[in-house]
């Protein structure tokens, strides 16, 4: 969780990639059936909360689809030896914004009538999540005294023998309202019908591409009204092919994070021609409020979501705003030169209510008539565009590692052919030569029949 002024955002790092197939656990601790809604507390409009119980006590905790773990910092539970520094028996944790220690622990857990045995969590210890009255810690925000992780077992820094908080569901929802009202929820085991009823909103079904984080496939970018980008394509892509970008649906980090050469080109063509500056504290561009900024489009599968201007900023001052952007980074996840990644945080689910299945889907709704397939951008999927991309940098067409791979592998095939073919020949000759009998003017082959003479090489 890093300063962004008043504001925050978080990311796991992630130590491994994760591998490209679907988790199979099955959901044998599968508990409740019941849907139930659970108020979320925000912290403008960033960070989400809910109240949960630990052993006799209750906890304020944000709920975090970006991560699995569950704790709380030591600030904040009685006769835990609270400790500025890591205890022997810790586990650390690392995040973009800084670690944390944890020494795991096991307790009865509540969330709302969800009720779980044994549950390991975390006792946090660290200068990162201690509360000393006047200075708040790094990766707390707001009333929040720990985390709580709703993703995969896969990615957790310490197993529980009660398994994770999603094996105990089938899915659940997520809704992030605005600053100073009670409408944001999250609700165990369904959606609110009464609300997508009421809101007229359509359901945009993403499949999974791996259960670990919730990662789902981008197949296309578009700013504004410029050409579309396909970054991760080598064919017409699909979000569960591996022709899309992985993209991580990520509840606990406030912003959206893109690939570095996308960013790249998006700072120096759309935002510093109108004056933005780059705000050293938050590491985020800063711009003038009344210049205009273009829209954003997101595509997974064949269904493309819209951010207007407004929608990915934040007030930074009267006269401007922050920029709710940043370039992906190996402290956030670990990435290759030509990594494809990204990260979508609240800036995209402040607009798009979320449900997640558990090992099958993320769906998005929106207002009927405002995604999917008829505002799908139609470019051809040809991995990045050329040079003359307003969105890459101008150093000619370049190939994901994808296409790459799949072009030297073409050619060392036709090598391979080519060189069998040669060795064949080869051996023929050989052999017509040893074969031939002389003619009348002392050549090879001048008695063959003309349906038998070997061509001359």
């Amino acid at each position: 969780m890093r300063s962004l002024g008043s504001r925050y955002e978080k990311v796991q790092l992630i130590e491994k990639r994760i591998q490209p197939e679907i988790s199979t656990k099955s959901t044998r601790f599968l508990q409740a059936t019941n849907a139930e809604k659970i108020l979320l507390r925000t912290y403008q409009q960033v960070i989400y909360m809910a109240k949960m119980q630990i052993a006799d006590s209750s906890f304020v905790v944000m709920v975090d689809t970006g991560s699995s773990d569950l704790w709380v910092s030591c600030s904040f539970v009685k006769n835990s030896g609270c400790s500025r520094t890591c205890p022997k028996s810790n586990i650390v944790i690392r995040y973009g914004s800084g670690d944390v220690c944890v020494v795991p622990k096991s307790a009865r857990i509540k969330l709302g009538s969800l009720e779980i045995d044994e549950y390991t969590f975390g006792i946090a210890h660290g200068s990162n999540v201690l509360d000393t009255g006047n200075i708040r810690s790094k990766l707390l925000v707001g009333d929040s005294q720990g985390l709580l992780g709703l993703a995969y077992g896969s990615i957790s820094s310490y197993q529980s023998r009660a398994g994770q908080l999603i094996d105990y569901l089938t899915s659940f929802s997520i809704f992030l309202g605005q600053e100073h009202n009670n409408e944001s929820f999250l609700l165990l085991n369904g959606v609110d019908t009464a609300l997508i009823e009421q809101q007229r909103w359509q359901p945009y079904v993403i499949n999974l591409k791996r259960s670990a984080h919730w990662t789902i496939g981008m197949t296309g970018f578009r700013v504004g009204k410029e050409k579309s980008i396909f970054p991760c394509a080598d064919d017409i892509p699909f979000s569960g092919s591996s022709s899309s970008c992985d993209t991580i649906v990520d509840t606990g980090t406030s912003l959206i994070y893109m690939p570095n050469l996308v960013y790249e080109g998006f700072t120096r063509n759309y935002l510093k021609p109108i004056g933005c500056v780059l705000d050293d504290t938050s590491s985020t561009y800063i711009c003038p409020s009344s210049k205009e900024l273009p829209r954003l489009e997101f595509t997974f599968d064949n269904a493309s979501f819209t951010l207007s201007a407004s929608e990915y900023s934040l007030p930074a001052s009267p006269s401007h705003v922050y920029i709710e952007i940043q370039p992906i980074s190996t402290s956030m996840i670990t990435v290759s030169p030509l990594d494809n990644s990204w990260i979508i945080g609240a800036t995209f689910l402040r607009k798009y209510y979320s449900s997640y299945e558990v090992n099958r889907s993320v769906t998005f709704y929106c207002e009927a008539g405002q995604c999917g397939s008829n505002n799908t951008i139609s470019t051809p999927a040809f991995g990045y565009p050329t040079s003359g991309s307003d969105l890459l940098p101008n150093t000619g067409a370049l190939m994901s590692p994808a296409t790459v791979m799949r072009t030297l592998y073409i050619l060392l095939v036709i090598l391979g052919v080519v060189g069998i073919f040669s060795v064949i020949l080869s051996c023929l000759r050989r052999c017509s030569y040893k074969r031939r009998p002389l003619g009348t003017n002392g050549e090879y082959g001048a008695n063959y029949n003309a349906g038998f003479t070997p061509r001359r090489i």
